[in-house]
């Protein structure tokens, strides 16, 4: 005769519990973000609020990347080595007029 009765299975363990709580919550929060950027898009288009810099800080970060190619150039480098270290910036760093860089190759 087959008997009716009911075994009972372990509980899920602590580790898997926390970690299906920690999961549960960042999917909550992705769909929450979604929702909010889905309904309020228009309002953060009409203010002009981005992350994008402005024309003025465009052209200085383009200019700062050129000179930082310019000075990767090996020619360019054992030009500056040769002609020593940059006079007058007086800010403690590398080129205060120390003897850094004065090598000849």
């Amino acid at each position: 005769m087959a008997s009716n009765t009911v075994v009972a299975q372990d509980p899920l363990p602590k580790e898997v519990v926390i970690l299906l709580a920690i999961l549960g919550a960042a999917v909550a929060t992705m769909l929450g973000y979604a929702v909010h950027r889905t309904l309020y898009a228009q309002q953060y288009r009409d203010r002009g609020d981005s992350n994008t810099p402005g024309d003025q800080q465009t052209g200085y970060m383009r200019e700062v990347r050129e000179r930082n190619l310019q000075d990767m150039d090996p020619g360019r480098r054992k030009e500056r080595r040769m002609r020593g270290p940059v006079r007058g910036r007086g800010d403690g760093g590398f080129n205060d007029g120390d003897d850094w860089g004065r090598e000849e190759y």
